[in-house]
């Protein structure tokens, strides 16, 4: 699937699919984003939660339905993407760590005056939170926190936000017909409705199971986590359960990373995850790398035992730079993936603070001998100075190839006998340490 989407990049695209990504682009453009900054001295009573309530709802004495929320581990950045409307923002500190709003919790209304009017195409991003300004308001019953994921199959319209829309450890089994090849490919040329169908997210395949590792899986371009099928048949799963993130290929890497960290963060945090591993494939390598840093900066909560990615672009794709130069329509992930991308040199040049200090086993594949192609060696998608960028190969402490293409290291023998054996040398880590 990795292939299909990026050899596709080069050829001319049907006129279909630039008019559904063009429509895509511009239908994105017609929620609102309010996003800001929690200020102030945190202490160690607990994670921070910022909800964003309709202005109709009544402030004090009353439930407060909210529209969604975001988690903090500590003070910092937040973000919202909404239906156009007006909104008003709390802010408390989650004094128990439930992250549910108990009467004794400080809670900060902004703003006091009035609510925003945030309409389709607007985006405030400066709106700062002062968490010292909290104070406790005598609220006679809590804050419900439940996005209403439910409305989905009750009333799309109904629908307010993304973090409605997003799967926050929803159990499904690996065969479920929303993890089917058509839909993965679409998402490349329909985003928007990949996300409006309550596709993305984080999915277990059971319920969580506080004596058991999580491994999470980040797919590549195209893909979903019906890729990791034949990971999974040898995966201990005594030791380790599996979480997948699910997301459009259209959408720009460097956004999803942040969605990933942000949806990851909520979950460590319901679950008290100490450990987790991370596996991931092609473009999803880049992704988890990305995911990784922001962990860094965010502070998050669970420690990362090792980062495996398999066939990685670390270099980027000739052909997404290609695309970039030639298609009147640009794709958020072709900018993203063109060689020398802002978010492409990101991931070896993070601030200081910020190293993703997990173990990183680096996978590669090259092309079965035979096979004869002109031009730079690769593995039938990516090029082999891409696969193994010098710095990428610095990070790692450990290198391995495989002959076989791109998407065969999935189902390798020695390939996923490899990935088991670098989680299996973790027996010392445990879920809460």
């Amino acid at each position: 699937m990795a292939a299909v989407g990026l050899l596709c990049l080069v050829v001319v695209l049907p006129g279909c699919m630039l008019r559904d990504a063009y429509r895509q682009m511009g239908e994105m453009e017609g929620g609102c984003i309010i996003a800001g900054t929690v200020e102030g001295e945190h202490t160690s009573e607990g994670p921070i939660v910022v909800a964003v309530v309709e202005s109709g709802e009544r402030m004090l004495g009353s439930t407060l339905h909210t529209v969604d929320h975001f988690v903090l581990n500590q003070p910092g950045r937040w973000i919202f993407g909404l239906v156009p409307g007006q909104y008003r923002l709390l802010v408390f500190q989650s004094q128990d760590g439930s992250l549910a709003y108990q009467p004794t919790d400080p809670l900060l209304v902004y703003p006091d005056d009035g609510p925003i009017d945030c309409p389709a195409g607007k985006r405030f991003d400066d709106q700062v939170l002062h968490l010292d300004q909290a104070r406790s308001p005598n609220v006679d019953r809590l804050l419900t926190l439940d996005r209403g994921r439910q409305s989905l199959d009750d009333d799309p319209n109904l629908v307010g936000s993304l973090g409605q829309l997003t799967a926050y450890g929803t159990v499904l089994d690996i065969a479920d017909p929303r993890f089917a090849a058509r839909i993965a490919r679409d998402s490349q040329w329909r985003p928007l409705d990949f996300v409006l169908n309550g596709y993305m997210g984080i999915y277990f395949l059971e319920e969580y199971d506080p004596g058991r590792v999580p491994v999470l899986f980040v797919h590549g371009m195209n893909g979903s986590p019906s890729v990791f099928v034949d990971l999974l048949a040898g995966l201990d799963r005594e030791r380790f359960q599996a979480w997948f993130y699910y997301y459009p290929s259209g959408l720009s890497p460097s956004d999803l990373a942040d969605h990933l960290a942000n949806t990851m963060l909520e979950l460590e945090l319901r679950h008290e995850v100490g450990t987790l591993h991370v596996v991931a494939h092609s473009m999803g390598g880049l992704l988890a790398r990305a995911f990784l840093l922001r962990r860094e900066e965010r502070g998050s909560v669970a420690s990362v035992g090792v980062f495996v990615p398999l066939s990685a672009p670390w270099g980027g794709h000739d052909a997404a730079g290609r695309a970039v130069d030639s298609s009147p329509i640009v794709l958020p992930v072709w900018r993203d993936m063109a060689p020398g991308s802002q978010f492409i040199e990101g991931l070896f040049h993070p601030d200081p603070a910020g190293s993703a200090p997990a173990e990183k086993h680096l996978l590669f594949s090259y092309q079965p001998d035979g096979y004869v192609r002109f031009g730079q060696a690769d593995d039938g998608v990516i090029t082999l100075a891409s696969l193994l960028r010098q710095e990428a190969q610095a990070s790692a402490i450990s290198i391995f190839g495989f002959n076989t293409t791109h998407s065969g290291i999935l189902s390798k023998p020695s390939a996923i006998e490899r990935v088991h054996a670098i989680l299996e040398a973790t027996a010392d880590q445990s879920p809460g340490n």
